[in-house]
């Protein structure tokens, strides 16, 4: 941790004595996420999809923060049943204060799981799936939503919402993380708890990996090295995440990297731009959320 990250923290809240949840916290940003939790003295749950990654990221985590780390759940978000799974264990808890939904996949072909796409469920139907069921069992939750500076740049098509017939899949992450962003700011106006979007702006983590499923290993092996170079680091780019709950936090805002177009840089509140979002998109994400979730 370099002293401007530390200079962060430090003007960041106190999470002593709270719960807070980490999905994705194998991947580099997960980690990065929970170790700055940790180091303002949360108690952390580790969630991952990967039982072997969970178990080293908990080992590296506790020798730094011995005993801190409360519990790891293991979770595939493109699985609904695994989602149900985690929010059953997660409400056994008397009180969870914190839930940083950070899961998610990127550059992924199109894969069916049962009537939707592999890319929409892992980004957006579990991700809001979770948000309600816990928001409605606890509270006094704040969630912070992981989106991405994507959002901006697609727009949605309603006859082909998942945009499973276009041959790009850049479109198809942007358009997951797009209907995140909206299908959030939605459901904050029916619920009573604190839901914050951020994102980290742009990082060469693991999701660019080949191994990930996304790019084809000679492409991912000739990006992803020059991304290192050009790029955040995931360290840097994490603290917009793990910081959220520190800014004093509007509905119609973003916690993002303050530099050049919101790609790299320390964490600021930014207006959403309402320009972004059409008026037939906020009148249609209601009846998206509610054919899968009721709330």
């Amino acid at each position: 941790m370099n002293k401007n990250q530390k200079y962060f923290l430090d003007k960041s809240i106190d999470y002593t004595g709270k719960v807070c949840v980490v999905t994705g916290a194998t991947g580099s940003l997960g980690f990065h996420i929970a170790y700055f939790l940790l180091s303002k003295n949360a108690e952390v749950i580790l969630v991952g999809r990967n039982e072997e990654k969970l178990s080293k990221t908990n080992e590296k985590l506790n020798e730094f923060f011995p005993n801190k780390v409360l519990k790891t759940f293991i979770c595939d978000s493109s699985n609904l049943k695994n989602i149900e799974e985690l929010q059953r264990f997660l409400k056994s808890y008397e009180e969870i204060h914190y839930l940083f939904n950070n899961a998610g996949c990127y550059h992924m072909p199109v894969k069916m799981i049962g009537d939707h796409d592999i890319t929409y469920v892992t980004n957006f139907i579990s991700v809001i799936k979770l948000t309600i069921e816990l928001c409605k069992h606890f509270p006094n939750l704040t969630v912070v939503q992981t989106t991405s500076l994507s959002y901006k740049f697609t727009k949605l098509n309603f006859d082909d919402l998942e945009f499973i017939n276009k041959k790009s899949k850049m479109k198809r992450y942007s358009n997951s993380k797009r209907l995140l962003t909206l299908a959030s700011l939605e459901i904050q106006k029916s619920l009573q708890n604190s839901i914050i979007l951020a994102h980290p702006g742009v990082s060469a983590t693991g999701l660019f990996n080949a191994s990930k499923g996304g790019f084809n290993k000679f492409f991912s092996s000739i990006i992803f090295p020059i991304m290192k170079l050009i790029f955040m680091k995931p360290e840097k780019a994490a603290l917009s995440i793990a910081l959220a709950p520190s800014f004093t936090y509007e509905k119609d805002s973003i916690i993002e990297p303050r530099g050049l177009f919101s790609v790299w840089g320390y964490p600021r509140k930014k207006v959403l731009s309402k320009r972004a979002f059409k008026a037939k998109e906020k009148d249609n994400i209601l009846n998206i959320i509610h054919s899968f979730i009721d709330f």
